[in-house]
């Protein structure tokens, strides 16, 4: 399939988007870091009502090489457990991700204080270290509070998660490259008869000598019908390419007969020649259609007839088609 500039400049663009979708995932995925090591403590709110979940996050980024011991974040008096999750280590972008996620709970309103964490490391040399991360305070309203107007507010909106931000990322990514195919098919449809490169000898000598050739062959003493039938297809394509500047061998037999009688401006007589020869090819090829000998014979002559009329006559000009 032959490609337009149009086709190559949209398809170089759907490629430009793409890297760029990678290069900013790949940045907002990557954790800022500057080593050796790096603890945080995150709250997934600012504020909470009681009985709300109250996520803890802590978060230890080291270079490989280092061992970290996760201390154990224990609830404030009044502030009850309900579940822990441990990921890590996990190593992306040459980082090693450690992560405890407390899950805490609390029916009563106030504020609990979470003291500071002592990360303890050692370092690829048997050093042993430690990272002080600072504590979090935890707020708790009643829900017949002021603030709550006798009615519970709706929960912020959470911030997105990296996960999830890969996958609005990636949809957007589906979306642009579905918007570029339909660009890129509308105006391959757009285009779909266009001028070709003129070859050095005239279409009609050049399927002369292809006809000849598949004349000498020994494709039907083989029995290999469907071969010669869609060499002979090829030849007639190839032929009106040459001719009349259309691009018959990348169309289905359909979208080229719709072609021919819109813009090829053949006479009525040899539209229906090119029809009957090219559905007779389609039989033979996709059908598995094994004609007769007399068929075979019949479709040859087709195609040397729909070149010998259609064929351009250099002394007296084109010859009316």
């Amino acid at each position: 399939m032959r490609l337009t500039k149009q086709s190559l400049v949209i398809i170089l663009l759907i490629c430009l988007i793409a890297l760029l979708f990678s290069g900013g995932m790949y940045l907002l995925r990557k954790p800022k870091f500057k080593g050796p090591i790096q603890a945080d403590l995150k709250l997934n709110r600012e504020a909470f009502l009681i009985g709300d979940e109250m996520i803890v996050t802590l978060t230890v980024l080291t270079k490989p090489g280092y061992t970290v011991e996760m201390p154990v974040i224990s609830p404030p008096k009044g502030v009850e457990l309900k579940r822990k999750e441990k990921k890590g280590p996990d190593k992306k972008w040459g980082i090693v991700h450690y992560e405890d996620r407390y899950c805490f709970m609390t029916f009563e309103p106030g504020k609990y204080q979470l003291p500071e964490i002592v990360v303890k490391y050692t370092t690829p040399e048997g050093e042993k270290k430690e990272w002080i991360v600072p504590g979090l305070t935890l707020v708790v309203e009643s829900l017949l509070s002021e603030d709550a107007k006798d009615i519970r507010d709706l929960k912020p909106v959470e911030n997105v998660s990296s996960n999830q931000l890969i996958y609005y990322l990636l949809a957007g990514l589906i979306l642009l490259g579905m918007i570029g195919y339909l660009i890129f098919r509308h105006l391959k449809k757009k285009n779909d008869i266009e001028i070709v490169k003129e070859t050095s000898l005239p279409a009609h000598e050049i399927a002369y000598q292809r006809l000849a050739e598949l004349e000498a062959s020994d494709l039907l003493e083989k029995g290999e019908i469907d071969r010669y039938f869609t060499i002979l297809s090829e030849i007639v394509r190839e032929y009106i390419e040459n001719r009349f500047g259309a691009k018959a061998r990348e169309m289905t037999t359909q979208e080229f007969l719709e072609q021919a009688i819109r813009k090829l401006e053949l006479a009525l007589e040899h539209q229906e020649l090119l029809k009957k020869f090219l559905y007779q090819s389609d039989l033979v090829k996709y059908a598995r259609h094994i004609p007769a000998y007399e068929e075979i014979e019949q479709a040859f002559k087709t195609a040397r007839r729909f070149v010998d009329e259609t064929r351009f006559v250099e002394e007296g000009g084109e010859e009316d088609v």
